[in-house]
């Protein structure tokens, strides 16, 4: 598909500052962004166009999108429940005190027409889970909707982002002052490209991933060995 292209990867952890130790001190990523919501905390660590939210669970809830105060969010937290199919429950709470393993649960994908993206996924049976929106801010605009993969927890965000000049995505805070300091990781590595992202699926299940990944997102098979 033209225009379609990872905006981000989502990691689902445990312990925070150890995964971000990992990444900045030792892989020469850089904090670059934050957002703090009721559910859960999410830094934002980005090298050479590539970027990872990593995000922690605070408390247990059952409470829709809102603020501490029971107010709706201003703009959209971007979270969902990385538990799947982990959980013992089935529903999208952030649980902490679950035996959840660390996992990448979502790919965010910057796509020209977050409508036909959307449309081609629900053709294709995808659960949505969040409708196409049009969120504004100070920054400029964006629209993005969410819809569960084929496989595992995986979630795929569409977000669409030309009109929009903000540090990340609305809600999220700029750590560009925080970061002023070299990282010496990150002249130390240099560029960082991301190569292939590898899904692992049950016995006899390739073909219909492969299937699900073309209708949706127009991706064609690249055949590696024969």
């Amino acid at each position: 598909m033209a225009g379609c292209s990872i905006h981000h990867i989502g990691v689902g952890v445990r312990n925070q500052d150890a995964v971000l130790d990992v990444l900045t001190a030792k892989l020469g990523f850089k904090e670059v962004a934050v957002r703090d919501s009721w559910s859960d905390h999410k830094v934002v660590v980005k090298k050479s166009g590539l970027a990872f939210v990593v995000t922690t669970c605070k408390t247990a809830t059952t409470s829709a999108d809102r603020t501490d105060d029971g107010t709706a969010l201003e703009y959209p937290d971007f979270s969902y429940s990385w538990r799947q199919p982990f959980a013992v429950k089935d529903n999208d709470i952030c649980y902490t005190d679950l035996n959840v393993p660390d996992t990448v649960y979502e790919v965010c994908l910057e796509v020209s027409d977050v409508n036909q993206v959307l449309a081609n996924a629900i053709s294709a049976g995808a659960e949505v889970i969040k409708p196409f929106t049009e969120v504004d801010s100070e920054d400029g605009r964006i629209s993005y909707a969410a819809v569960r993969s084929c496989v595992g927890n995986i979630i795929h965000t569409l977000v669409n982002t030309q009109d929009y000049r903000g540090p990340f995505l609305p809600g999220f805070s700029s750590l560009h002052e925080v970061q002023s300091e070299t990282n010496e990781a990150s002249d130390t590595i240099g560029e960082v490209t991301l190569d292939h992202l590898a899904l692992c699926v049950s016995s006899g299940k390739t073909l219909d991933t492969i299937r699900w990944y073309e209708k949706v997102f127009s991706m064609p098979r690249l055949l590696v060995n024969k």
